[in-house]
C-alpha cells in the first residue's frame, strides 16, 4: 500500500487527530509503522491502551477497498501532505 493510504486511514481513525497523528509519525517514522505498529509501541510513544484499543478495533474492521470505491464512483480524491499538489 503507498504511504498516502496510511495518511487518509489515520485521518478516518476515530480519536487520532493531526497532533497524535504527528507524534505517532515522529514515533514511528512514516504512517505505515505507525499503522502497523502494536500497543507496547504506542504506549512507548506516549498513548494510552485505551486509545490503542480504540484505534486497533478500527484497523480491524475498517473497509478501505469500500471506502475506496465509494471515492471512486463519487469521483471524489484526496490530497496528503505528502502529495507534491498539496
Amino acid at each position: 500500500m503507498q504511504e498516502r493510504i496510511y495518511y487518509l486511514l489515520f485521518s478516518l481513525s476515530p480519536r487520532i487527530g493531526p497532533k497524535a497523528f504527528k507524534s505517532l509519525f515522529e514515533f514511528f517514522g512514516s504512517a505505515e509503522n505507525a499503522w502497523n505498529g502494536n500497543l507496547e509501541q504506542f504506549k512507548e510513544a506516549g498513548f494510552t491502551e485505551n486509545l490503542f484499543n480504540i484505534f486497533s478495533r478500527f484497523r480491524r474492521e475498517f473497509g478501505l477497498e469500500d471506502y475506496l470505491k465509494k471515492l471512486e464512483l463519487a469521483k471524489v480524491d484526496f490530497v496528503t501532505q505528502i502529495d507534491k499538489d498539496y
